[in-house]
């Protein structure tokens, strides 16, 4: 089966950059993350470089621009915004049913 890549752009948002990425890694299966790090400065890039992940690819811009979609290497797209809050039950309530 072909992996999906979670996308989460983040900005100063490490707390739920956090709980999206421990609900994707909590996932029956292995997927790509793809973190788009828009020039945070709350510790997420000091988070992500701690991550042992071989699947984890970091885009990190450092400003002042804003970033768009790179990276990706699967067929499967699933962005992760703000609305994150739900992630942990959508994912596992909707896992099985989609594959």
């Amino acid at each position: 089966m072909k992996k999906i890549t979670f996308v989460i752009p983040s900005r100063n948002n490490l707390e739920f950059l956090q709980l999206a990425y421990k609900s994707i890694r909590n996932l029956k299966t292995q997927h790509e993350i793809l973190v788009l790090n828009d020039a945070s400065t709350d510790g997420t890039q000091e988070w992500i470089e701690q991550q042992d992940d071989k699947d984890l690819i970091v885009h990190h811009n450092p400003g002042p621009d804003r970033i768009g979609i790179v990276g990706m290497s699967t067929h499967f797209r699933g962005f992760i915004l703000k609305t994150i809050f739900w992630i942990s039950f959508f994912l596992n309530y909707v896992w099985d049913f989609i594959f």
